[in-house]
C-alpha cells in the first residue's frame, strides 16, 4: 500500500505529541486506530484554553458515510455534554455556512454528524482559511479551526472510503 511509510511516520509523530501541546496549524490525514482497527482519519486540533489538558479537535473517518467528530476539548463541568445531547452546530467559513445536527457520543467524548461524500459540509471544510463552529442554542462557546491543508487531508480520507 502506498500510504504505509507515511502512515507509520504519522503514527509515530501523533503518539509523540501529547494532547496538551496546543493547536495544529495544518490538517493531517493518516491511518489511526479506531474501535474496529486502523482507519484513515483526517483531523486538526484547535487552540486549547489556558490550563486545559486537551485541545478541541475536528476528526473525520469514513465507513459507509463520513463521520465528523467535534470534540470541544476541556469545558467547565456545567457545560460538559451528557450522553444523548443533540444540538445543531453551524460551521461558517467566510460567507458560507452549513448547519449540522450532531449527537454527543459518550464513548468518543465528541459530538458526531454522519453524512454522504458529497455533503456541502465537506466543500465548506475544503475552502477558506478557517472555520468557526457555533452551537445554535449558544450552549457552548464558539470555536475556530484552521482549514490549512484541509482539502488535501479530506481528499485523502475520501479516496480511502469504501
Amino acid at each position: 500500500m502506498k500510504l504505509q511509510p507515511f502512515a507509520a511516520l504519522a503514527a509515530v509523530l501523533f503518539f509523540a505529541i501529547s494532547p496538551a501541546q496546543a493547536a495544529s496549524d495544518v490538517w493531517t490525514a493518516a491511518m489511526q486506530e479506531d474501535e474496529g482497527g486502523e482507519v484513515m482519519t483526517a483531523w486538526v486540533d484547535g487552540v486549547a484554553t489556558e490550563g486545559a489538558e486537551f485541545p478541541p479537535s475536528l476528526r473525520m473517518i469514513c465507513f459507509d458515510q463520513v463521520n465528523l467528530r467535534y470534540d470541544m476539548g476541556d469545558l467547565p463541568d456545567d457545560q460538559y455534554p451528557v450522553p444523548g445531547d443533540e444540538h445543531d452546530f453551524t460551521l461558517r467559513s467566510g460567507q458560507t455556512e452549513v448547519t449540522l445536527h450532531m449527537l454527543y457520543e459518550d464513548m468518543d467524548g465528541a459530538f458526531a454528524a454522519y453524512f454522504g461524500k458529497t455533503d456541502p459540509a465537506l466543500d465548506l471544510l475544503r475552502a477558506g482559511d478557517n472555520v468557526e463552529i457555533t452551537a445554535a442554542a449558544d450552549k457552548y462557546p464558539p470555536l475556530s479551526f484552521t482549514l490549512n491543508g484541509a482539502a488535501v487531508a479530506i481528499d485523502a480520507l475520501l479516496a480511502a472510503c469504501p
